[in-house]
């Protein structure tokens, strides 16, 4: 193969799932697997949808506290922007020391649904994230009881950081 022609990307994520992930204190992460277990302390102030942190990414939510529903999905590149829907969709790069990461919730289990990214250690990957329902929740002290506000996180490896970007 020359360096010329790139193989296209499979019809859809290699690993995909979906599944309820409870909010606490307006966020959740995705934390690398040598990273911290409780809240990421030192993730910069973002985006307003991502934060950094040197063991993962704090990702912020409209809801504060309670249930919304994320789609994680995992690629091996970079996959179509899907701007019908949502309310906002921010792209940033990440590293990863163990090559593997994962949502985290606070103060609940670890969703069960969603996949694990598996890359190589000590290496980069490139995080989509797409926000829709967030504002319809942002008003109520404590969250709806049920998932309003939903997440599409779309994760890919790359070759190094990339500027962050948003559609």
């Amino acid at each position: 193969m020359d360096s010329r022609h790139v193989p296209p990307e499979p019809a859809g994520p290699v690993a995909y799932g979906e599944d309820v992930v409870v909010s606490a204190h307006g966020c959740y992460e995705l934390v690398d697997h040598d990273g911290a277990p409780e809240i990421l302390p030192d993730a910069a102030t973002g985006n307003g949808v991502v934060a950094l942190g040197s063991t993962g990414a704090l990702i912020s939510t409209g809801t504060f506290h309670g249930p919304l529903r994320v789609r994680l999905e995992i690629h091996r590149r970079s996959p179509r922007v899907r701007a019908d829907g949502w309310h906002r969709i921010v792209e940033v790069s990440q590293h990863t020391v163990s090559g593997m990461v994962s949502v985290d919730s606070h103060f609940a289990d670890p969703p069960p649904q969603l996949p694990t990214f598996v890359g190589a250690p000590d290496s980069w990957y490139r995080i989509r994230i797409h926000v829709a329902g967030g504002h319809a929740v942002g008003h109520l002290p404590f969250g709806p009881g049920h998932p309003v506000e939903r997440h599409l996180i779309q994760i890919w490896p790359t070759e190094k950081a990339a500027m962050p970007t948003e559609e």
